[in-house]
């Protein structure tokens, strides 16, 4: 004999589900950020297992920085992009992260800037900064004066404590068109961003 939940049964146990894995992964955050590694990873393991993309993320970190396991960039960077791929801002800053210096990933800015941006667009004011600094250097195969003022200048305006003198100092070495342009991408961004700027 079929039997079948009806569907506010069905709900009920989502809810539930949710609850308790939001519970077991910020049970694993508390535990990581007092130093309890071996904690952290039994409460992220299993949720990682089942496509949690903040306990990947969680696991990233894990393996990128050898904290309770040994450092593994291949490792970490499984999880990272396990989790990058679900749109998680922090991951994707952190394969960046990678990506710019060399670490499990060939050395590359251009495709590092490509992570930074999908972070950044989401309003993660460290990728932010990042991706403003690869536009800032004269060096860098994609140099966008224009680009690096606008990221410094949302990333300020978001709350960064590192990207107001970032952007200052930039803008000092900017043609006065260049700057104009670059405050009005800025504002651009911000002002179809603005629930980004409540959350501040």
């Amino acid at each position: 004999m079929n039997f079948a939940l009806p569907s506010t049964a069905l709900l009920v146990i989502g809810v539930f589900a949710v609850s308790v894995s939001s519970a077991d992964y910020d049970a694993g955050l508390a535990a990581f950020e007092s130093g309890h590694y071996e904690n952290a990873l039994d409460a992220w393991q299993p949720l990682a297992e089942g496509g949690d993309k903040r306990a990947q993320w969680g696991l990233g970190m894990m393996y990128s920085n050898g904290f309770g396991v040994e450092m593994n960039d291949a490792e970490a960077l499984k999880w990272f992009e396990l989790s990058a791929t679900q749109g998680f801002a922090d991951a994707q800053y952190r394969i960046g992260v990678m990506q710019q210096n060399g670490w499990g990933l060939p050395m590359d800015d251009v495709a590092a800037a490509d992570w930074f941006e999908k972070a950044a667009e989401q309003g993660h004011t460290e990728a932010q900064v990042a991706l403003g600094q690869i536009y800032a250097a004269e060096y860098a195969p994609i140099y966008d004066p224009v680009k690096a003022y606008k990221w410094f200048a949302i990333a300020t305006a978001l709350g960064d404590i590192d990207a107001h003198s970032k952007r200052d100092e930039h803008a000092a070495r900017m043609e006065a068109g260049d700057l104009e342009q670059a405050k009005a991408l800025a504002s651009e961004w911000l002002d179809r961003n603005k629930a980004l700027q409540a959350q501040q």
